[in-house]
């Protein structure tokens, strides 16, 4: 790379040892036919210093299995820990983790990226809450750039392999690496870690959290997973939010998604730990609306292993159009105990309440 591209990176970006390419190598990278050329990493050109904090960057990652955009935070000194928060469907929660959470994970000396989905609106009525980013909204408005990704569509099948590229581009850069994954994030996680892991192992990563995560059995083709799908794909508030392309040809890539990870549960390595936290509490209005809890304790079986924490201090807030699913109540303190790979749970099945873990 041009020694004057590379004077182009951020200096808070250069502490790391991050990879980096320019647009033109990025292209190459997914490129098969240019396998002698192949380059994967942040691409240069794409990194936006954001005003909203210091040392944070929008920026596109990108791998030969696709792209990824969406913001990178760095804590005040230099880190070996990442923290990577994979959104559900449509994508709201990376805001939402920013607002509620990102503080206390930088304090504590994370380097936290939280991305956004392929396909998500940059400039829609609903943008403002779902990509959160002034300056990447306003470079999608001077480009006429509608939403994210390489094409005009980006079907789940893209959104799937989101957290792989994370996987294979940041990880590697890291001493120690933790996943989050919430709702369809939690499908994406567990289906990436199947593919990523085939190939590679644990490395830097040393735990997946699965919150509230998509990642049942399915059936038959009247299976609940089926039906939940095939009502939330092609409505008009998701219209609003992404475009994802054809509703039927996105549920056939979530059946065999679902089937993949639980095929294939046993390529994640033990060494990587996998803990599913889920919405279960004593009241109506503290159960997962989306989701039941037998979809966890159906992963856990295919895996062999993993640990559920039954999470009891969710409620549903219909004035704020709030789920129990979207865990917008987890408490801080609480995504820090799980976060941390030094920390082992108790026993397998164990209860998160308001006084804690």
């Amino acid at each position: 790379m041009p020694e004057r591209t590379l004077n182009s990176i951020p200096a808070p970006l250069r502490q790391y040892d991050l990879p980096f390419c320019t647009e033109e190598e990025g292209k190459a990278a997914k490129d098969t036919t240019n396998q002698g050329r192949r380059r994967h990493g942040i691409e240069v050109e794409s990194i936006l210093p954001l005003q909203e904090k210091a040392n944070t960057f929008w920026l596109k990652i990108i791998s030969a299995h696709g792209i990824v955009e969406g913001k990178l935070h760095l804590p005040d000194k230099a880190s070996a820990k990442l923290f990577v928060f994979q959104p559900g469907f449509p994508g709201r929660g990376a805001a939402d983790f920013e607002a509620l959470h990102l503080k206390r994970f930088l304090e504590e000396g994370y380097v936290v990226f939280t991305p956004r989905h392929n396909g998500s609106r940059l400039t829609g009525k609903f943008s403002d809450r779902y990509i959160s980013c002034p300056e990447r909204q306003e470079l999608a408005k001077r480009n006429g750039q509608e939403a994210i990704g390489e094409n005009r569509i980006s079907p789940l099948e893209i959104w799937l392999d989101e957290p792989l590229t994370n996987m294979e581009v940041l990880s590697p850069c890291f001493g120690e690496t933790v996943f989050y994954g919430h709702s369809f994030g939690g499908l994406a996680t567990m289906h990436s870690a199947c593919r990523y892991f085939k190939d590679n192992g644990p490395g830097s990563i040393k735990r997946l959290v699965i919150m509230a995560g998509a990642t049942g059995r399915i059936r038959s083709q009247t299976d609940h997973i089926v039906k939940m799908w095939s009502e939330h794909l092609d409505t008009e508030y998701i219209r609003e939010r992404v475009v994802i392309g054809d509703a039927a040809k996105n549920l056939e890539t979530l059946k065999a998604a679902y089937q993949a990870i639980h095929n294939n549960a046993s390529k994640i390595p033990a060494a990587v730990d996998i803990i599913f936290l889920h919405p279960w509490g004593d009241t109506a209005d503290s159960i997962d609306e989306l989701i039941g809890v037998n979809e966890p304790l159906e992963m856990i079986l295919s895996l062999g292993r993993g640990t559920l924490i039954i999470d009891t201090t969710q409620k549903a807030n219909a004035a704020l159009e709030q789920l129990a699913h979207d865990m917008v109540d987890l408490s801080t303190e609480a995504m820090l105990k799980i976060s941390d790979p030094h920390w082992q749970p108790p026993s397998q099945i164990i209860k998160l309440t308001t006084a804690g873990l």
